[in-house]
């Protein structure tokens, strides 16, 4: 039977989340350079589009991020032990729900596009808790009942603290803007290869375990 791993994977869940953080920015990166004909501009945690951008591409750039986040996690869904579990957890489902719930965020510039300005909040609030119900529910059962509740707490709420504190206000206040390529200053490119290198030293460890059915 597998042991709940606790701290020893701390390593590999935030590698995971920084690089799956990193891709969705990246999925916003790239898709406004599809739609809006030029780079833009983007910083560990932000993307901003060309000014010559017109206002009715915004929104498909802004959908990539959130569409590439739910893909994984529920890519994570569709696979078993720990691994699919924590790709779930690393790409923030509690903050897709904080965020639409405040109105803010992609999910704002998203819902005003497809749904109009009155009703976007409700929309996006009833298409999020769709999305994020069933994965949630679903890595409930999967974790093992003697440390399900602190388990859980812990999947959820760690990666969204290492997110906001560490990697939006401390790294992203800390890492330099300039040199740049394409948009992208390449020192986050280059925190994103030392996550891939973390991530490859903790697999064995922490990915290939599985819980018990």
């Amino acid at each position: 039977m597998a042991r709940w791993p606790g701290a020893r994977a701390l390593p590999f869940i935030a590698a995971l989340s920084w690089l799956c953080l990193g891709a969705h920015e990246l999925a916003h990166h790239l898709t406004g350079r599809i739609v809006c004909g030029a780079w833009g501009g983007m910083t560990l945690a932000t993307f901003t589009l060309p000014e010559t951008c017109p206002d009715s591409a915004a929104w498909i750039a802004a959908l990539a991020g959130p569409a590439l986040s739910w893909l994984l996690i529920y890519a994570g869904v569709a696979l078993r032990g720990q691994l699919g579990l924590f790709l779930i957890f690393a790409n923030l489902p509690l903050a897709r729900i904080v965020t639409v719930a405040t109105g803010g965020g992609d999910e704002r510039i998203i819902g005003k596009a497809l749904f109009g300005e009155a009703l976007a909040f409700p929309a996006m609030v009833a298409i999020t808790m769709a999305l994020a119900l069933p994965p949630l529910i679903l890595a409930w059962g999967r974790l093992p009942r003697r440390h399900r509740l602190a388990g859980f707490a812990a999947l959820l709420v760690l990666p969204l603290l290492w997110d906001l504190l560490f990697k939006r206000m401390a790294m992203g206040a800390l890492l330099p803007a300039d040199p740049v390529w394409n948009g992208v200053p390449a020192v986050i490119l280059a925190s994103h290869l030392v996550a891939a290198v973390l991530l490859i030293l903790t697999w064995p460890r922490t990915a290939t375990e599985r819980f018990p059915c």
